[in-house]
């Protein structure tokens, strides 16, 4: 492929469309001033933000990146829907305004857009973060007036003594403080989120305590409050117990985060931990323990999470239910145990969160550490390279093309040998993960693909679907 050729196609899937001919980087490319490696890179980083977490340059074409890239690191979580992870009627209506439901994928779109953020920092921020967006020419961080009615509930002119947060049981009422809807429009900034702060209430309408219904416990991604309520719902007040744990939610780490299907173990390795005797059916077989040794043991991390309800809302004007889901923790007040116990645990919700992770990585490896809660768990991800082939193995496909695979193939009941051409694709992979582990730079990785033959073998076709910034 033509240097013109390898940088209009990095333009078109950054950007879904074709540049100008009149572009500086289309002609510095096109007479060899500079490699379209280097004209990609550039496009990135005229992307960038700023101290202030904002695009530097708020331009169409830039906005656009944003967004394609943005897109695509949303396309890495395989739940998305905030309002499916909840139980029919009013559930979740309110709750979906609150939360910007692409939280997990800012964390990636932060790492590659804010200078010198590292990688690792997707699972070892204690931030959670909001988007800042674009519309009708207005930078918005949070809501305009328009937008932010109390849940629906308290409209500005409405006074204390009319606007009020109602308890359910018993009816009991309580002033309510306003909160912030998530803002729409075209993202072009990620910042820290400011608290969000509901009061907790008891069914006589006293206060138990005040909220932050935003807060991160830890490890970045998976210590967000929308990544533990999408991926692990609970009844309200709901609790585990051992034999239901938080696996949901570390069967979608494996997948999102380090691009793995479950098992994720040799069937040796579960042997153990089999338990003839135990009350859990799963217990009883090497086949199942293959994969509940793996995630009900990580699991214990977040054993003491929760879902609340912050209430029910009404006005004197318009009475409804409504609702706030948030997630919240059970008070430590129990000792540890033994962390897989093969029997029911009524305890288990109030010890402290130790889990295990506990897995073969890509290269045959048998990992295990035991960790304390999500942030400790994020540092043990960090500190393996599994996280940043899993990375490579995304940008590498959304780039080339090429899909590949990065279980433990030397497992031998992998199904089948993988084929020459696959096996190549898959060393690639891993070679720029590896590497990305080392620099920690999206950028970098990015840079490394373009300049790669992989990318360059395969020519793209101008002509179809792809809109010109000239029209």
């Amino acid at each position: 492929m033509s240097p013109l050729g390898a940088y209009l196609k990095c333009y078109s899937t950054l950007t879904n469309s074709r540049p100008r001919s009149s572009d500086d980087l289309y002609q510095q490319v096109l007479s060899g001033e500079v490699t379209p490696a280097n004209a990609c890179v550039q496009l990135i980083t005229e992307s960038e933000f700023n101290g202030q977490g904002v695009i530097k340059v708020n331009s169409d074409r830039h906005r656009r990146i944003l967004h394609t890239l943005h897109s695509f690191h949303q396309s890495w979580f395989g739940k998305l829907d905030f309002l499916s992870s909840f139980a029919a009627g009013v559930r979740g209506t309110y709750s979906s305004y609150i939360y910007d439901q692409s939280e997990p994928a800012l964390y990636i779109t932060r790492a590659l857009f804010q200078p010198n953020q590292k990688y690792e920092d997707i699972v070892t921020s204690n931030q959670s973060l909001k988007p800042v967006r674009f519309m009708s020419g207005t930078l918005k961080s949070s809501a305009t007036r328009q937008e932010t009615i109390d849940l629906g509930l308290c409209r500005a002119s409405d006074s204390p003594a009319t606007c009020y947060f109602d308890v359910s049981m018993g009816g009991a009422r309580a002033p309510w403080a306003q909160v912030r809807y998530s803002p729409k429009g075209d993202l072009v900034g990620i910042q820290a989120a400011n608290p969000l702060i509901v009061p907790q209430l008891n069914a006589k309408g006293e206060k138990l305590k005040d909220v932050n219904i935003v807060a991160n416990i830890g490890g970045g991604i998976i210590g967000s409050p929308i990544y533990r309520m999408v991926n692990q719902p609970l009844a309200i007040n709901g609790h585990f117990d051992g034999s239901t744990v938080a696996r949901n939610w570390s069967k979608a780490l494996f997948q999102d985060l380090l691009c793995r299907s479950l098992p994720v173990l040799r069937y040796g390795d579960a042997l153990p931990f089999v338990d003839a005797t135990s009350s859990f059916p799963f217990r009883q077989s090497q086949t199942c323990v293959t994969c509940h040794a793996t995630i009900d043991r990580m699991a214990g991390t977040m054993r003491n999470y929760t879902l609340r309800f912050a209430g029910r809302a009404t006005t004197t004007v318009d009475e409804k239910i409504l609702a706030i889901e948030y997630a919240d923790a059970w008070p430590i007040s129990k000792p540890p145990i033994e962390n897989w116990r093969s029997e029911i645990d009524t305890d288990y919700h109030l010890r402290p969160p130790i889990g295990q992770l506990y897995y073969r990585g890509y290269d045959g490896t048998l990992n295990f550490s035991s960790v304390s809660g999500s942030g400790e768990l994020g540092s043990e991800l960090a500190a393996r390279k599994d996280l940043y082939v899993c990375a490579a193995k995304r940008y590498y496909e959304f780039f080339t093309g090429h899909s590949v695979t990065v279980a433990d193939i030397n497992d031998p009941a992998y199904i089948e040998p993988l084929p020459p051409e696959e096996i190549h694709h898959r060393n690639r992979v891993i070679e720029l993960g590896e590497r990305l582990f080392q620099h920690q730079s999206l950028k970098i990785l990015i840079r490394e693909i373009i300049e790669s033959p992989e990318f360059n073998e395969v020519p793209i076709v101008l002509d179809r679907g792809l809109a010109s910034e000239e029209s």
